[in-house]
């Protein structure tokens, strides 16, 4: 990838501090508070928060998910990082290992020198060796980009304006806060944003991630064939053990959230058969739904990572992993108007009868008619949703 990570990491983290920044005087100005105390209290907040991270973070592995961090790594990969280590001049990271089928790994920590890997016992039961080189050295790409840096201080603005619209929304009731009230909701609605800004961050982050892989294993197949292998795996998985490797998505190979197209059987006797792989691209290549999926999620489409993956196999004299080559015979976009309409109707006339209900002099009718809308359009989405469960065989 041509641009350059770091620029556009630092112009977004410019855009969504200075957002902060902004409300921040807002509030100052609204409840009558010295501009200074919000600044220094935001920087008090950010230290704490990322120096107890990494630290919370390891207990909460050990305790409730008994990761090892003194297992034995096979002598292969250990070799393999090792090198990458001494290329990138940085400490060996910490490995955690969690006795888990769904195949996984996930990285956190402050720097390159202190970061943790942690992967599942589905990785190494599933993928090849070459292909375990290549999820660890995407992991190992997430810490030589300071990743985990990134994340945690974008991560920090959403958290800092969500605070503010849940103190400053407490007392709405009493006129003398309308102010500091409508501030608070302003905070919100940037709130959702920045949490948008920071999803397309890392959504950019892993493309980079996949490069690096690809220039440190010179194998972009291996990652490819290992992603496929992965998205099927937390597609599939009904793992109910001890941990759920997914939950960890910010920087994990892969998003149990854009798994889910992979769910159908695409590997065969341990092989991967790539006609199905196509298949089930298919839902993500020309579906809105798949936009819509991608726009609330930590990591891209397979699909796009597949593609994106496909087009470097050249430089390393290997045929391209996939050539999406299927054709669109229909159009998706009136069911997809369809289907978002009745996906967001009953919320609609939910939060409609709720704002009905606030008002004191309220008509009881017009409650009892959004009421009784909510109730038919939650039952129109059950039967939408769930026509194939409940529809009785012939």
């Amino acid at each position: 990838m041509k641009k350059n990570l770091f620029g556009i990491s630092m112009i977004t983290m410019a855009c969504l501090y200075g957002i902060l920044v902004i409300v921040a005087i807002a509030v100052c100005f609204a409840c009558g508070f010295p501009i200074i105390y919000a600044l220094v209290g935001g920087i008090i907040v950010l230290l704490i928060q990322f120096a107890l991270s990494p630290i919370l973070t390891d207990l909460t592995m050990r305790w409730l998910y008994q990761t090892d961090f003194n297992c034995d790594m096979p002598a292969y990969l250990k070799e393999f990082i090792q090198g990458i280590c001494n290329e990138h001049n940085m400490k060996y990271p910490r490995i955690g290992y969690i006795q888990d089928g769904a195949p996984n790994a996930f990285t956190y920590g402050h720097t390159k020198n202190n970061a943790r890997i942690v992967l599942t016992k589905g990785i190494f039961d599933l993928l090849s060796e070459d292909e375990v080189k290549a999820v660890v050295a995407h992991e190992m790409g997430h810490a030589v980009h300071y990743d985990m840096l990134f994340m945690t201080v974008a991560q920090l603005v959403p958290l800092i304006l969500y605070a503010i619209y849940d103190t400053l929304t407490s007392n709405i009731d009493d006129d003398d806060n309308s102010k500091a009230a409508a501030v608070g909701y302003i905070a919100y609605v940037l709130y959702i944003i920045c949490q948008y800004i920071i999803l397309w961050l890392s959504r950019t982050r892993e493309y980079y991630a996949d490069n690096f892989s690809i220039d440190e294993t010179k194998n972009p197949n291996s990652l490819a064939e290992a992603l496929v292998k992965i998205g099927f795996g937390l597609a599939t998985s009904k793992s109910t053990g001890k941990h759920n490797a997914s939950k960890n998505n910010a920087l994990g190979i892969s998003d149990v959230k854009e798994s889910k197209a992979m769910s159908i059987s695409c590997i065969e006797n341990g092989t991967v058969n790539k006609s199905k792989i196509k298949n089930a691209m298919k839902w993500e290549m020309w579906n809105p739904w798949a936009k819509w999926s991608e726009f609330n999620s930590t990591h891209p489409l397979i699909s796009k990572r597949l593609l994106y993956i496909s087009k470097r196999s050249k430089e390393f004299n290997q045929e391209p992993y996939i050539v999406f080559d299927l054709q669109k015979t229909e159009s998706y976009a009136d069911d997809f108007i369809l289907e978002l309409l009745i996906n967001f109707l009953p919320s609609i006339f939910l939060i409609i009868t709720a704002i009905i209900s606030i008002n004191k002099n309220a008509n009881l009718r017009y409650i009892g008619v959004s009421l009784l809308l909510t109730t038919i359009f939650s039952y129109i989405k059950f039967k939408k949703r769930y026509r194939n469960k409940y529809t009785e065989s012939n």
